[in-house]
């Protein structure tokens, strides 16, 4: 009797034991098991967030930048040279290193009159592209003149911020190519009349955030674009 008494006791320490449940030192490594497989869970969503949103940035840097080099080759590409009272002028009018004022034929009609549009593009106050167009008027001599009330064709700002020269960023929105390839930093003030007279190219050099609140790396562009109708040969230009 007194062994049966013994194992039914042992029994019953073993059931309790078993019914007493989590002690407090397991609940505490439970609980730390738990908070960092959370933390990991976390870093990962942030992580993948991060990149997701840095990618889309980048992508939209680089349609930004592809929109702005387009627009800029076609006003600059139909550049071209204006008579005025019997003087040839060259295509560049203002030639500067974040703006520039020049004669284009850009968007004329194939059938319709040779009358070129004055460009001016430029940057506002917030880094944004500035295109405005002026149109034409037929002088009694024939020459295409673009007084002070010229009708403004065009005035629009384009998508995107062209960040300024830095250490980061060492080139000019504008410089300007000569003939014989010589590539030309204007001043602040511009190029001057004969200098402008010399340029057949502009060398454009884009740095573009789609949205300043970017973290993504700016989208670098950089093109060489020709004046074909100058009339100067220059094979190693677009």
């Amino acid at each position: 009797m007194g062994a049966f008494n013994g194992a039914y006791t042992g029994q019953r320490t073993h059931k309790a034991e078993r019914d007493r449940g989590i002690g407090l030192a397991e609940l505490l490594v439970a609980m730390m098991v738990t908070l960092i497989a959370a933390a990991i869970v976390m870093g990962i969503f942030v992580s993948s967030t991060k990149s997701v949103a840095t990618g889309a940035a980048a992508h939209a840097d680089t349609g930004t930048a592809s929109t702005l080099m387009n627009e800029l080759s076609r006003v600059i590409r139909s550049g071209v040279k204006n008579q005025l009272s019997g003087v040839e002028k060259p295509p560049l009018i203002v030639a500067k290193p974040t703006s520039l004022t020049m004669y284009s034929l850009v968007d004329m009609d194939a059938v319709g009159v040779m009358r070129p549009v004055k460009v001016e593009l430029s940057l506002n106050a917030a880094g944004a592209l500035v295109e405005k167009r002026f149109k034409a008027t037929l002088s009694a001599d024939g020459s295409w003149t673009f007084p002070a009330s010229s009708v403004v064709l065009l005035d629009r700002t384009l998508p995107g911020t062209i960040l300024p020269r830095s250490a980061s960023n060492p080139f000019d929105l504008f410089s300007y190519i000569k003939a014989d390839g010589t590539e030309v930093t204007a001043p602040t003030a511009g190029l001057t009349d004969t200098q402008m007279a010399d340029i057949v190219a502009v060398k454009v050099s884009l740095a573009v955030r789609a949205d300043t609140k970017s973290s993504a790396t700016p989208a670098k562009l950089s093109n060489k674009i020709g004046m074909p109708n100058v009339g100067t040969d220059r094979t190693d230009l677009p």
